[in-house]
């Protein structure tokens, strides 16, 4: 057995003789030891130009996977042309099913840059534009003549309906037919009656 020094039982190393103050100075290394095998899988694996390939990397942590696939798909990519950008937009017929556009490279960012900017106008425009007062006036007119309509159309229906027999019957969750023999029926024209030959009755639509 031999007796060591506390002096030889650790390593020192003197931090004036590197050249750098942190190692991400340092250049990546031009080879990746202990990796041949990995790295001929995933060059073989990068020349594959067929589609439903992929590459899994797997192994202990801190051995470097990441920082080697990325450095060879940098490698690899700067000797192929730039490829096109692919975006993928709002599908209004098919909610579920995005749209992909194929534009040329940097058209993508551009695109999504004036989009937004788009969004933000149209936020601000919109509001303005159906704030004005002749806007509002037009849609008061618009919201008139559309019960108007309804109004004459369920007239119209109610009056048919009467001539079978049915009453048309508003509810809470909108219209429904009620015979004239039912209970129901009886109690509602008995209620309309009171109220007046015209208009719209509790629960009743009249013809008149």
């Amino acid at each position: 057995m031999i007796a060591l020094p506390p002096d030889s039982l650790r390593r020192r190393c003197d931090p004036a003789g590197f050249a750098f103050a942190s190692t991400a100075e340092l250049p990546d290394p031009a080879t990746h030891p202990g990796q041949s095998r990995a790295l001929e899988a995933l060059q073989m694996g990068m020349r594959m130009r067929g589609n439903g390939y992929n590459v899994f990397a797997c192994g202990p942590t801190g051995t470097g996977r990441r920082r080697l696939i990325q450095a060879e798909l940098r490698r690899e990519a700067g000797t192929r042309p730039v490829p096109d950008d692919w975006c993928y937009v709002h599908n209004f017929a098919l909610p579920s099913q995005p749209s992909a556009l194929r534009l040329p490279a940097g058209r993508g960012q551009r695109l999504r840059e004036d989009t937004r900017a788009l969004v933000q106008d149209v936020q601000t425009a919109l509001p303005a534009a159906f704030g004005r007062e002749e806007n509002r006036n037009r849609q008061e007119e618009i919201e008139e003549e559309f019960q108007e309509r309804q109004h004459q159309v369920l007239s119209e229906l109610s009056a048919r309906a009467l001539q079978d027999g049915i009453l048309l019957l508003e509810t809470q969750s909108g219209f429904a037919f009620e015979p004239m023999a039912s209970p129901e029926a009886f109690e509602v024209a008995a209620a309309a009656g009171a109220g007046g030959a015209e208009g719209v009755t509790s629960g009743f639509i009249s013809a008149g």
